[in-house]
């Protein structure tokens, strides 16, 4: 049987909190945003941040996190910050900063 993926959960924390005991974001389970999540909650600027990601499967239940992956923020308003393993992409505009997190 194939695993179907049904919903996600998405946190965010400052890079200080590797255990992730106080998220700044916490999705919750998602059954929207499966493989990309736009961050919610406004992030400083010029701030280091780790994100990981976990799957629920209908049958077999949740996964383990990923393993964490970091971002800093940067110290002029953008408008977005795409942050894939890959790396990041920016793109200035509007004067707010979002992050969208792929995996």
């Amino acid at each position: 049987m194939a695993f179907e993926h049904d919903a996600s959960q998405w946190q965010v924390t400052l890079s200080s909190d590797p255990t992730f005991a106080s998220p700044v974001e916490d999705s919750g389970t998602d059954t929207v945003n499966l493989t990309s999540y736009q961050v919610v909650t406004p992030l400083d600027y010029s701030t280091e941040y780790i994100w990981r990601v976990r799957f629920r499967y209908v049958v077999e239940g949740w996964s383990e996190y990923s393993d964490p992956t970091s971002f800093t923020t940067e110290a002029e308003i953008l408008s977005m910050v795409r942050v894939t393993g890959d790396g990041e992409d920016r793109v200035t505009g509007d004067g707010e900063q979002r992050v969208i997190l792929e995996v």
